[in-house]
């Protein structure tokens, strides 16, 4: 693989992000709700994990029976993920799907984070499969007819957080 980096070409939808905090800080922390707009498959990492006490996943994403439970009383679950080995913090991979994806036209998802005062950082990135810049291009051009290539743009953004 190969990295070029540049200014992208027009994308089919921008990265947002939007924060904000929610309430006065209670307990040495403080919830921040996270909202996310971009293509079809974003990812981001959020740490350091010590700074992290909680979120709105709880455990597991995928445990509809925790948010509900967590949407209902206002309170953020228990339990985070396990440590990755590769990077001291938490990881969000989405993909979106389905009969009429948002494709960055709406919200992707949000969460919540309760965090302690100090620095936080999270790097987010979108892959946009289906856009190729006049980089890729060039590069494809000068390749012979025997070689398959795949590019694509991918935008990152990252954003360091003082609580």
């Amino acid at each position: 693989g190969s990295w070029a980096p540049g200014a992208p070409p027009a994308l089919p939808s921008a990265l947002k992000v939007q924060m904000s905090s929610i309430g006065p800080a209670t307990g040495g922390e403080q919830q921040l709700r996270i909202s996310v707009r971009g293509g079809p498959q974003v990812m981001l990492a959020l740490g350091p994990r010590s700074a992290i006490t909680r979120w709105s996943f709880g455990h597991a994403a995928n445990n509809d029976k925790v948010a509900k439970a967590a949407s209902a009383t206002g309170e953020l679950p228990d339990g985070l993920p396990p440590p990755r080995d590769d990077c001291d913090c938490y990881w969000v991979l989405f993909n979106e799907g389905g009969v009429e994806p948002t494709r960055g036209r709406a919200e992707a998802f949000n969460f919540t984070v309760a965090v302690k005062p100090g620095d936080l950082r999270m790097d987010i990135w979108s892959t946009h499969l289906e856009t190729v810049s006049p980089r890729i291009q060039a590069h494809q051009q000068r390749l012979p007819h025997w070689v398959s290539m795949a590019g694509w743009v991918s935008e990152l953004q990252v954003h360091n957080i003082r609580v």
